[in-house]
């Protein structure tokens, strides 16, 4: 295999939020196109419950994806965040272009709301998303 990479990074967050120092690190995969992530990040401070994104993915995600969608959703899992009632579970929404990860709760009528960060609280890796090289 000519494109396979293994490696861990430092996760940096959006809006403030900060992570536990020793929970901050997470493994990624990377085989050819399709980047695989999972780790286990803990809160520190939430800055007045701020949004919780991941603003350092190891890669670029992709623009095109030859299905009409510029739009990616990776596996994740939180223990005891408040996602607000009518929600059908969590996903990371990676966006075209972009090294930002969004913690949405999926809602009942198909939209998503996105998710504040809980100091003290566990959000976990474990999914993939595609990139461009």
């Amino acid at each position: 295999m000519d494109d396979y990479e293994f490696g861990t990074w430092t996760v940096t967050t959006g809006n403030s939020v900060t992570l536990e120092s020793g929970t901050d690190k997470a493994t990624y995969i990377k085989i050819g196109k399709y980047v695989y992530l999972t780790g286990q990040l803990r809160v520190d401070s939430d800055n007045s419950n701020a949004d919780f994104d991941i603003t350092n993915l190891p890669f670029t995600a992709s623009a095109s994806r030859g299905e009409g969608s510029s739009t990616q959703y990776m596996s994740c899992a939180h223990y005891d965040l408040n996602v607000g009632s009518g929600t059908t579970g969590t996903k990371f929404v990676i966006t075209e272009n972009s090294t930002t990860a969004v913690l949405a709760a999926l809602k009942e009528d198909a939209g998503y709301s996105r998710v504040d960060a809980e100091s003290g609280k566990w959000v976990i890796l474990s999914g993939g998303y595609i990139t461009e090289t």
